[in-house]
């Protein structure tokens, strides 16, 4: 079965990179569960965009452990 038809023109991209980045994108590939690579770009990026709107909002990106430990992220 097909991807389903997207109302979004799509542009074919080659990328050139590092060894070690294609081992994280096919680690993060199966801890999504994620059917391909493209897709693992494709979710990174929407996740990525959220966290800097956020960012630029003045929102605090912050983890917290089990613990209750909490690390704030400093996206950019």
């Amino acid at each position: 079965m097909g991807r389903p038809a997207s109302p979004f023109p799509r542009v074919r991209m080659s990328l050139d990179i590092a060894a070690g980045l294609r081992e994280s994108l096919e680690r993060l590939q199966v801890l999504l569960g994620a059917e391909s690579l493209t897709e693992v770009i494709r979710r990174s990026v929407l996740a990525f965009e959220k966290l800097l709107d956020a960012e630029r909002r003045g929102a605090a990106i912050v983890i917290r452990e089990k613990d209750g430990t909490e690390n704030r992220v400093a996206i950019l």
